[in-house]
């Protein structure tokens, strides 16, 4: 008989764990669930990702994190799309495009915001 040692480690992230099927979830060894950060861990990811040159006030900043469940890679989405759609040509990021980042990235979790 031929025996194969597997070495190999494989990693899968996902926020969409009830669109695997059963049969591909029974094939993992271990499953690890990480929990939404809560609003400290969500003002340390604000103030960690959105730099002090980028002109947000730590107000802002805040008052984002109390009001909005934003993970970081949530985040990572916001500051992308508001250094797309800011009007200033530096590394400032503008109110507005902040606001647009951020309703976009709620609209993409299904939740609808007014603002």
């Amino acid at each position: 008989t031929l025996a194969l040692a597997i070495t190999s480690a494989f990693s899968l992230a996902t926020n969409l764990k009830n669109n695997l099927d059963d049969a591909f979830n029974r094939r993992f060894q271990s499953i690890i669930h990480f929990l939404p950060p809560d609003r400290e861990q969500r003002l340390r990811l604000w103030n960690t990702i959105f730099k002090e040159e980028m002109g947000i006030s730590n107000a802002v900043k805040k008052e984002m994190a109390d009001k909005y469940e934003l993970t970081g890679g949530n985040l990572i989405n916001v500051l992308q799309t508001a250094r797309i759609r800011s009007e200033k040509g530096d590394e400032s990021i503008s109110k507005n495009a902040l606001l647009f980042a951020v309703r976009k990235e709620l609209e993409k979790k299904g939740k609808k915001v007014n603002f």
